[in-house]
């Protein structure tokens, strides 16, 4: 049995979060959740995650990038708009006709950690200024996006609502046991350092051999290296002394190179990038440049981010097969937990609210992607536990028709004809077929791959396939990779979950979704939910018009700009009201 608990690490109480002691951060000018003058909720962010401001009254979620001291440009705007840093305010200039000064709310927080066999997982418990919650909801990650910064921006959503909100890093997401890009190796370091009022920050440590990627500081300065690189003997640093703020974007540096950004007073020194070389594009690393593209670092479980150019990078995942780091990236030889592991960890969650906040609170999941079928197979093995559910994007129909979907619609976006398509469809049925993956049938499997795997070298699709990021594996190897994957998420059909489910039901799902099949999922959601027969199971499947596995819509206004949908914002907002009042 596993073992679970609760430790609490650092009580921070009442925070203004969005006060002055975040305003030295280079990157964010300040994070924390902020009020427009007409109501509207705002939200900073950038720690563990790419920095945006998320204003949910336009529903638009920007990056941001710095100008000058103290203030930020809002990526994708045109005319340009900024915001800066007028303590204790934040101005907005730009978004509408008037300027708007944003005040800070408060919000109140706690450091946990999630215990369970063979893990602590670093996590946030985010809680309504005043009073005691009657909801508090658990939210679980899409495949590949694991740490906490990842399920931004609906924390400051959902506590708006008066629910309190707990966020974990998945196993092997954390800094702890990786870069923010989800990579670490050999004797690497990555070390984050601060004296007195300062702050120093790496948001992404790649190190090898015997290299450190570290930001440090001494005074009320600011240093940080976004992106640190090294091998062999190299350091990628970023150092500030006094008032003074040093920055490096993406120091990158390989042999006996350094890439580096330091000041001293009140002068700012900046690298916006520095240098790519051969060593370091083998490594994978994609950074993001002054031509303000981005990179799938930037991707949220919640909103998409993409260039100005309107182009997003089409790197492949591979949910299950290769666990991709925070980037989007594959990192080798590292399966992505099965379904019911990760339903185990957000169980162990719901317990520790349930342990923190009292045994009245409700406590309910939310899961993204794939964290929806994770959080069904949960509340189906312990619905006294699971008070509600919300489905974002998942949550019903067999995982592996969710994969196939997710591979055609990649080969569309690649280029392959009618005919490649159905070639390449034939292949993922084989693929896909429960029969190889049984126990006894190891002389089937491998004939019968064998001699697909041989045809489709020749074939223009297998770059959207699992064997793209396999090279020239055996058959034996895959069937080694592949079971367990099998067994654990592919295999997996909500449909004897979902009658099992107890409580209230929402799932919001994306009409133009490429990685799940909305109309195919929204049917066996109503099948299956249609089945309860408890007084308090209502159910609601929406799927949201015009919306992506992000639930985001194009707008012809800000096409440069992810934006929610309207739809799906207010669906959930007023979703959330009626279980609140309930």
């Amino acid at each position: 049995m596993p073992r679970l608990g609760v430790s609490v690490v650092v009580v921070l109480g009442l925070v203004l979060v969005g006060s002055g002691a975040w305003a030295s951060r280079a990157t964010v000018p300040v994070e924390g959740v902020w009020r427009r003058p007409d109501g509207g909720l705002v939200r900073v962010a950038g720690e563990g995650t790419a920095p945006f401001l998320m204003d949910f009254a336009s529903r638009r979620r920007w990056r941001l990038e710095p100008r000058e001291p103290g203030v930020w440009a809002l990526a994708g705007s045109r005319p340009e708009a900024r915001v800066t840093w007028r303590s204790p305010e934040l101005v907005l200039t730009g978004v509408s006709a008037e300027l708007m000064v944003l005040a800070p709310v408060p919000v109140r927080t706690e450091a946990l950690k999630v215990s369970v066999e063979g893990a602590e997982l670093p996590a946030t418990l985010w809680l309504p200024a005043t009073g005691v919650p009657r909801n508090a909801v658990v939210l679980l990650h899409d495949v590949g996006r694991g740490s906490r910064g990842a399920l931004e921006p609906y924390p400051a959503l959902l506590v708006e609502h008066g629910f309190a909100v707990l966020t974990y890093d998945a196993r092997g997401a954390g800094p702890g046991a990786q870069g923010r890009d989800g990579r670490a190796t050999d004797d690497a370091r990555e070390s984050v350092s601060a004296t007195g009022a300062g702050t120093a920050r790496g948001d992404v440590g790649l190190a090898t051999d015997a290299a450190r990627a570290s930001a440090s500081t001494t005074g009320a300065g600011t240093a940080r290296g976004d992106v640190g690189l090294a091998t062999d003997a190299t350091l990628a640093s970023a150092s500030a002394t006094g008032a003074g703020t040093a920055r490096g974007d993406v120091g990158l540096a390989t042999d006996a190179t350094l890439a580096s950004a330091s000041a001293t007073g009140a002068g700012t020194a900046r690298c916006d990038v520095c240098l790519a070389t051969d060593a370091a594009r083998a490594s994978g690393l994609k950074t993001q440049g002054d031509d303000k593209r981005t990179t799938d670092a930037a991707l949220q479980p919640g909103l998409k981010t993409q260039g100005d150019d309107k182009r997003t990078t089409d790197d492949a995942l591979q949910p299950g097969l290769k666990r991709p780091g925070d980037d989007g990236r594959t990192t080798e030889d590292a399966l992505q937990p099965g379904l019911k592991a990760q339903g185990d960890d957000g169980l162990a969650a719901v317990r520790l609210l349930r342990q923190r906040l009292g045994p009245s609170v409700r406590v309910g999941l939310m899961g993204f992607g794939q964290g929806a079928w994770a959080a069904v197979n949960a509340s189906a093995r312990a619905p006294e536990e699971v008070g509600f559910l919300i489905l974002i994007s998942g949550g019903a129909g067999a995982v592996w028709k969710q994969e196939q979907h997710r591979m055609r619609n990649e080969g569309r976006k690649r280029g392959l004809t009618g005919p490649e398509l159905v070639d390449l469809n034939e292949f993922l049925e084989v693929l896909h077929d429960a029969r190889l993956y049984e126990a006894g049938g190891e002389a089937r499997a491998r004939k019968t791959l064998d001699f697909h795997f041989q045809r489709a070298k020749r074939k223009r699709w297998l770059a959207v396939t699992p064997l793209s990021s396999l090279g020239d594996v055996t058959v034996e190897r895959f069937l080694e990779r592949q079971r367990p994957l099998w067994r654990e998420v592919l295999s997996y059909d909500a449909a004897q979950d979902l009658p099992r489910v107890r409580g209230p039901v929402l799932a919001l799902l994306g009409e133009r979704d490429e990685t799940t099949p909305a109309a195919l999922t929204a049917r066996a959601l109503n099948q299956g939910l249609s089945k309860r027969t408890g007084a308090n199971d209502r159910a609601q499947v929406t799927v949201i018009e015009g919306a992506d596995h992000a639930l985001a819509v194009l707008t012809r206004e800000s096409p440069a700009v992810e934006t929610l949908s309207r739809q799906a914002l207010d669906t959930l907002s007023a979703w959330l009201r009626a279980l609140e009042a309930q």
